[in-house]
């Protein structure tokens, strides 16, 4: 088993306040202004990462899962590599998550998949994890353990750990490979945490590359045909034929 660190919930930023007070009087503020300033503080996550901090984990969420230590996030290549080297929130980053038992809210304990961006489920293979296969079986099943409750359903912003299906904890923050995902045990208490966070706008497009797939195909050259050949006539040649005289 391993630790339960305790969650620092980080306090919205107050806007609006004033620095000092200038004038014995000052205007009330409009209405708008007052919502504005209640509801920026808990809309400006979605608008600077496009996480979502409502509601409980539901099956079919789309979720970024972030490394508290280094706030990278788990990230599925196009080759199936899953790794948390990069800190983006961007199409690679996005999970969804599937209850085994079907549509629901994801407690501590359900059994979930894991469906990246390319439509394949995250899987062990050896001491790694891949996104490799399109069909879910024992390898795609994982145990979500919630590190903050022991039961109940999991919130957005919960600490959370993936233990697979044979009982082995996923490694997202080894510090000896830091950035490298696996399966197995690490002597860091904080190895296993991974913080879930619901994507604001659901995405259901594989992500575009700018960089245009080389081509095998030969350039084509054309060669302008020389004019003289193209029109001179071909010399013709006349070769009297011989003539031969006997004498008389």
């Amino acid at each position: 088993s391993f630790a339960q660190a305790a969650y620092i919930e980080r306090s919205p930023v107050a806007f609006g306040a004033p620095i000092g007070q200038r004038h014995t009087r000052r205007a009330a503020p409009s209405l708008a202004s007052g919502m504005l300033r209640l509801l920026l503080p808990a809309l400006l996550p979605a608008l600077v990462t496009g996480v979502s901090p409502a509601g409980n984990l539901e099956h079919g969420d789309q979720v970024f899962f972030t490394v508290p230590r280094t706030d990278r996030r788990l990230t599925v290549e196009r080759g199936g590599d899953v790794h948390t080297f990069w800190d983006h929130y961007g199409a690679w980053q996005r999970v969804t998550l599937e209850l085994e038992e079907g549509p629901g809210e994801i407690f501590d304990g359900s059994v979930v998949f894991l469906r990246s961006w390319l439509g394949k489920y995250v899987g062990g293979q050896g001491k790694a994890l891949m996104a490799r296969s399109k069909e879910v079986g024992e390898k795609q099943r994982f145990m979500i353990r919630s590190l903050e409750v022991t039961s109940g359903p999991i919130a957005p912003g919960t600490k959370i750990a993936f233990f697979t299906w044979d009982g082995e904890a996923v490694v997202v923050d080894d510090p000896a490979r830091p950035g490298y995902v696996t399966v197995g045990t690490s002597d860091n208490p904080s190895a296993y945490e991974l913080l879930a966070e619901v994507a604001a706008t659901p995405s259901t497009a594989a992500p575009t590359t700018t960089t245009p797939e080389p081509t095998t195909q030969q350039p084509t050259t054309t060669t302008p045909v020389p004019t003289s050949l193209a029109t001179t006539p071909a010399p013709t040649t006349t070769t009297p034929e011989p003539t031969t005289t006997t004498p008389e």
